[in-house]
């Protein structure tokens, strides 16, 4: 198996590297603790193909939020039962190239609208879901307290459903199968998972009683968080399963929903590693300013925590808190601390990566680790400002072997 410094003199730095066996254990973790659900894998948070391959062969669906995304999931391998396509403000454009390739969650009454009336002139009934807004959310922090439901772009709200039971009965061209709910992401409080989905159960309750028939499917969206920085204590998964397990029972006594979870980024966070290199190394009044390529431009959530330090987050998918992400060393064991401040190579005091650490003194040819790079990293960094080339994406599968490819451009 080829080692970092073997990897960065064969494709360059900066470079991304996925690691396969972190994302097969954790995987493996979410549905050994919730063996009820089925897992969708969020493509948002990274959908590098051979993470999409991995994910399709590995038995998960996936959410996905744009015709790109959708197809994505269906070149992976998946079947247009097992992708789901839920985003607001889908144009006619959208719901054209992705009808009858998805199960199409519509975002607004409108839209239920619209995709009857495709349905209609494909002379069939199509089945659909509903995003729904709750009355329930989450307070700030990674350990949220529940509060009243919130104004939100996503859905429509639960309170006013009951009085839409006529308006869906008269949308003869598309059969109404499930709901789709989705409060936060980063949450590390089991409790406060526990409470949020014992309300969508509830919900599930009420649907059956508006109307008439119990859903097909629930999706519980996620919010499931990953320990990182400040937020040192890992999310309780073992307690949330138990405690999940008993209400999924409670509730297929009488309900056969099938129940779905979204991955968010727990499935691939921890598996990503961004490896640049030190060009420069340099004083200025008091400060050693370590410079490497790719920050704001190939890999701007660091970045963006040192601007937002302080903000009680998370603010996602931008930032989570202010020490998300670890800047390391590679091979510099032996060798004197040192503060310094890491900094990208563009044009702009904003491209901060890492300011004051200790690091072993860091020498030009240096290889520099950031970590829990494997979510929201390449796709959504700006990787054209300055006209930098996109850094390699490499994706080490469980043989060892390397596979490099780009995301698709749009």
């Amino acid at each position: 198996m080829k080692s970092l410094p073997e990897l960065a003199a064969e494709h360059g730095c900066p470079l991304f590297l996925y690691d396969e066996a972190r994302i097969a254990a954790q995987v493996a973790r979410l549905r050994a603790s919730l063996p009820d659900f089925g897992v969708l894998y969020s493509v948002k948070t990274n959908p590098h193909p051979a993470i999409c391959r991995f994910m399709s062969r590995s038995g998960l669906g996936a959410d996905t939020a744009s015709p790109a995304e959708v197809e994505r999931a269906l070149s992976a391998g998946l079947p247009a039962d097992a992708v789901y396509y839920s985003a607001p403000g889908k144009s006619g454009k959208d719901l054209r190239s992705t009808f009858g390739s998805c199960v199409l969650i519509a975002d607004s009454y409108s839209e239920l609208e619209r995709i009857n009336a495709l349905a209609a002139e494909a002379g069939r009934v199509e089945p659909v879901g509903l995003r729904v807004n709750p009355a329930i959310a989450f307070g700030p922090g990674h350990c949220p307290e529940l509060l009243p439901g919130a104004a939100a772009k996503f859905g429509v709200d639960e309170e006013g459903l009951a009085g839409r039971r006529e308006f869906i009965a008269g949308l003869t061209s598309i059969r109404l199968r499930g709901f789709h709910v989705f409060l936060r992401s980063q949450v590390l409080n089991h409790s406060a998972l526990l409470a949020y989905c014992r309300h969508i159960f509830s919900l599930a309750r009420a649907w059956a009683g508006i109307f008439g028939q119990s859903p097909e499917f629930i999706n519980f969206g996620g919010g499931f968080g990953i320990a990182c920085g400040e937020w040192k204590t890992p999310l309780d998964l073992d307690s949330l399963g138990t405690e999940l397990q008993r209400l999924a029972a409670e509730h297929k006594a009488s309900e056969k929903a099938d129940l779905f979870i979204e991955s968010g980024r727990f499935l691939v966070a921890e598996a990503g590693t961004f490896v640049t290199r030190v060009e420069d190394v340099k004083d200025s009044r008091g400060t050693c300013f370590v410079i490497a390529p790719g920050g704001l431009n190939g890999f701007l959530r660091p970045a963006v925590m040192t601007l937002l330090d302080g903000l009680n987050g998370p603010l996602e998918p931008l930032y989570s808190n202010a020490s998300a992400h670890v800047v390391s060393l590679h091979g510099g064991g032996g060798r004197a601390k040192k503060k310094v401040s890491v900094v990208g190579n563009l044009c702009t005091t904003l491209d901060l990566i890492a300011k004051d650490i200790l690091l072993p003194a860091p020498k030009v040819g240096d290889l520099l680790l950031i970590s829990n790079a494997g979510a929201y990293g390449a796709t959504l960094s700006p990787c054209a400002f300055s006209g930098f080339p996109r850094p390699p994406e490499l994706y080490r599968d469980s043989e060892g072997r390397i596979v490099r490819e780009y995301v698709p451009e749009t």
